[in-house]
């Protein structure tokens, strides 16, 4: 008799710890997540969730706060798929917050939208929507990329972290810009209905403001594909092709393959790493989905740009070229381990925006009946704005940066990019660099840790 009523007294006591936030922390089932900001009017603190059918008052409004320094507190890690920061009810997500308010601390709940990681209220602490909507910065100049998105949990083993699918903005909005063109007037539409209806759906395809970011590309270099010219002392590696495509004097005639009869040039957003530009559509291999850099060869500084002869096309190689000794050329190809990264970003000029997706279906020997995929493509105008190359250590070996890069997406790449989870651990090692060797270092931490 005597156990069951202690059962049902721990029972009791369990319950009402775990209703108050407060009490909930001393029964051991929270821990701090991190530093935040309070930024915003009319901030209400909630003792518990406020449930939309029950008349609830806050433990406290506060009329006005600029950067209201709190600690945010999540439950211990539990579930592989549960988010330990953020708690939804009634389709709003809330965070649970420590503040100082005189000599007292107190602990409440507070809508997501108002705790910011940096003091600037240009990044979000935290938020469960699956592309990462954390990044508020207006106009949206930065780099996008998976592996340079901000990720919602900590990057514990045991937790699964969603990427951002932040890339496939663009995609999304060349699909509808490109419904638009095949648009038909209904007959009892008027001609300004019909407009107004295209303008719509226009304003959908930009409310992405795909065009405004820059969508960066990256891939390593194995040392062993390093070459070396002994006589001109000269160590070069092959960084990526662009692809070309010539004038033809008449549709019967093949094009005569020179740098003056250039009508396109052109970056497939198709690599190794990238065969899933989105998740959910497979866009395959070949030049069905680029960025279009216009009809000359583009500027890309010391990097090196030359014609690569092949059978069936002529590519332009992108490479870089130094001086080196043979010794250090030696010993770097020696080091199998070894790898150089380059990075690329491409920013859309909204000249041109096309898209298409469809779903093919054929015979898949491994599963019953047929197999259905997602394919699609794309092609948008851009101009390069940075291409940098990086050393095992993430400093930056050489480089080509637009002015418009460095006067307008810089500092918010690097503000993004030290509330990444990982580039925490490195930030006090960045202090006495510059903002451009900062990024070298940045962008190598999040692509060597991707997830």
């Amino acid at each position: 008799m005597n156990i069951k009523i202690n059962l049902i007294f721990l029972i009791c006591f369990l319950l009402f710890n775990c209703s108050d936030p407060s009490n909930a922390s001393r029964a051991g089932s929270l821990e701090e997540a991190g530093n935040a900001y309070l930024i915003g009017k009319d901030i209400s603190l909630w003792g518990k969730i406020p449930n939309a059918t029950e008349d609830n008052s806050p433990l406290k409004t506060l009329r006005s706060a600029n950067a209201l320094k709190v600690k945010v507190m999540r439950k211990r890690l539990n579930e592989p798929r549960e988010n330990p920061l953020l708690s939804v009810k009634d389709g709003k997500e809330w965070l649970l917050i420590r503040l100082k308010n005189g000599e007292k601390t107190i602990q409440a709940f507070v809508d997501y939208s108002k705790v910011y990681a940096d003091s600037k209220g240009k990044i979000l602490f935290a938020i469960s929507d699956k592309a990462d909507n954390r990044i508020r910065i207006i106009p949206r100049n930065y780099s996008v990329s998976p592996e340079l998105s901000l990720l919602m949990r900590p990057p514990d083993k045991h937790w699964f972290n969603f990427h951002s699918k932040k890339l496939c903005d663009i995609y999304d909005s060349a699909l509808v810009l490109n419904a638009i063109d095949n648009e038909k007037r209904d007959e009892f539409e008027t001609k300004q209905e019909f407009d107004e209806r295209k303008n719509k759906l226009r304003r959908i395809a930009n409310s992405s403001r795909f065009d405004e970011k820059i969508y960066a590309f990256s891939m390593e270099i194995n040392s062993q594909n390093f070459k070396f010219d002994i006589d001109n002392q000269e160590l070069s590696m092959e960084l990526f092709e662009l692809s070309t495509k010539f004038k033809k004097p008449d549709r019967y005639t093949d094009p005569i393959e020179d740098i003056t009869t250039l009508e396109e040039v052109s970056f497939s957003a198709y690599h190794r790493s990238n065969s899933k530009f989105c998740d959910d559509v497979y866009m395959g291999m070949g030049d069905d989905h680029k960025f279009i850099l216009g009809s000359k060869v583009p500027n890309l500084g010391n990097f090196a740009i030359n014609f690569k002869k092949e059978r069936w096309r002529n590519p332009l190689s992108v490479s870089y070229i130094t001086k080196m000794d043979t010794q250090t050329a030696k010993r770097l190809k020696q080091d199998q381990n070894l790898n150089y990264r380059w990075v690329l970003g491409i920013k859309p000029d909204g000249k041109i925006a096309l898209g298409k997706n469809w779903q093919k279906r054929e015979r898949y020997e491994y599963v019953d009946g047929y197999r259905t995929t997602n394919e699609g493509w794309f092609k948008f105008t851009g101009n390069i704005k940075y291409l940098f190359l990086l050393d095992e250590n993430g400093s930056i070996v050489d480089s080509f940066f637009t002015e418009d890069y460095i006067e307008n997406f810089l500092l918010n790449d690097l503000l993004i990019q030290e509330n990444g989870i990982y580039n925490k651990e490195i930030l006090g090692e960045l202090e006495k660099l510059h903002d451009l060797e900062k990024l070298g270092k940045i962008f190598h931490n999040r692509y060597i840790n991707k997830l």
